[in-house]
C-alpha cells in the first residue's frame, strides 16, 4: 500500500469544519499523499493557518484552476452541504474519472443520487462522521458500493480514520440508523447536559456552578468509557449505584421505561428523516 499511497492525490470538494478536520488527519495518515482543498470561499492569499507550513497541499477556488491534475486524483472527498450536492456534482463531474473513488461525507446523499449525478460503476463510499470527527473523537459509519475496490476501502478508511474509529456497515439503509444514533446522537448528549445544568440550578446552584457540574461529569462519564470499551455501560451504571443510595433514587425515576420510549421516538425519527433526505435529494 506504501507504494500506491506515496504517489496518489487526493482532492476535497468543500473545505468546511468537517473538510479541514479530515486533511488534518489524513496528512497524518498519507504523508506522502499529495492534496487539493476545493472552496470557492477560500482565500487563496491566506490560506488557512493550520496548512500554511504543509508542502503538499494546492487550495484552488474551482477545479478549473487545476483541471489536469484534479483529474489524477485517486479519491474525491464530497464535503459539502447537501442542498448543494446536485449543482456541485454537475460541475466536477467531468473532472472526476470513471475509476475514481467518491468518498461523500454530505448527509442524506445516497449511492443512487451519485450514479445519477456522476456516472453508473463508479466507485463511491458514504460515509456519516459526527461532530466529534473533527477533533479525532467522534466516529462514522460507512458503506461503499460495489464497484469500490479493496485498496479504494483502505484508503477511504485511512481518511475517515482522521475523526475517529469507521464502522462499515454491510447495507447503506444502515446508514440512516448511523445518522440518527451517532450522527444526531451528540445533540441528545448535549441536551441532557443542558438539562442537567437546569436541574442544578433548580436545587439552588449557581449558573457556573451547574453548568461546571454538569459539562465535567459528561466529560468524565464520556473518558470512561473510552479508557475501557470492553466494559458495558450498563456495568457502569451499577458500579455506581449502590443500592437504597442516591443513585439509585435517581434511576428509580428515570429508568421507569418513560426515557427508553423517548429515545427511542427519537431515534426512530431521526433515521425516518435521513431516509426523507435520501428521496429529498434524488
Amino acid at each position: 500500500m506504501s507504494s500506491t499511497v506515496d504517489k496518489i492525490i487526493i482532492t476535497f470538494i468543500g473545505f468546511g469544519h468537517m473538510g479541514r478536520a479530515f486533511l488534518k488527519g489524513a496528512l497524518s495518515a498519507l504523508p506522502g499523499a499529495h492534496f487539493m482543498a476545493v472552496d470557492p470561499a477560500l482565500d487563496l492569499n491566506d490560506p488557512p493557518a493550520d496548512f500554511r507550513e504543509t508542502h503538499n497541499v494546492t487550495f484552488a477556488n474551482d477545479p478549473s484552476e487545476a483541471p489536469e491534475y484534479i483529474r489524477r486524483s485517486a479519491l474525491f472527498v464530497f464535503a459539502v452541504k447537501p442542498q448543494n450536492a446536485k449543482e456541485v456534482c454537475a460541475a466536477w463531474k467531468s473532472y472526476i474519472a470513471k475509476e475514481a473513488a467518491f468518498l461523500s461525507i454530505a448527509a442524506g446523499i445516497t449511492h443512487a443520487f451519485l450514479a445519477r449525478q456522476l456516472r453508473e460503476g463508479q466507485p463511491v463510499i458514504r460515509a456519516m462522521p459526527n461532530l466529534a470527527s473533527a477533533i479525532g473523537k467522534g466516529i462514522a459509519g460507512a458503506h461503499a458500493n460495489a464497484h469500490v475496490s479493496a485498496s479504494q476501502r483502505v484508503l477511504a478508511d485511512r481518511i475517515l480514520k482522521a475523526g475517529g474509529p469507521v464502522l462499515w456497515v454491510d447495507r447503506e439503509e444502515k446508514i440512516d440508523a448511523v445518522t440518527a444514533i451517532s450522527g444526531s446522537g451528540p445533540a441528545y448528549y448535549f441536551y441532557v447536559t443542558e438539562v442537567l445544568a437546569e436541574a442544578g440550578r433548580s436545587l439552588g446552584l449557581g449558573a457556573e456552578e451547574s453548568e461546571i457540574l454538569a459539562r465535567q461529569t459528561a466529560i468524565g462519564a464520556g473518558a470512561v468509557l473510552e479508557e475501557f470499551p470492553d466494559v458495558p455501560p450498563g456495568e457502569y451504571r451499577r458500579r455506581v449505584t449502590s443500592p437504597g443510595g442516591t443513585t439509585a433514587a435517581a434511576l428509580e425515576i428515570l429508568m421507569d421505561g418513560a426515557l427508553e420510549k423517548i429515545l427511542k421516538r427519537a431515534t426512530k425519527a431521526a433515521a425516518a428523516r435521513s431516509a426523507e433526505m435520501g428521496e429529498e435529494s434524488s
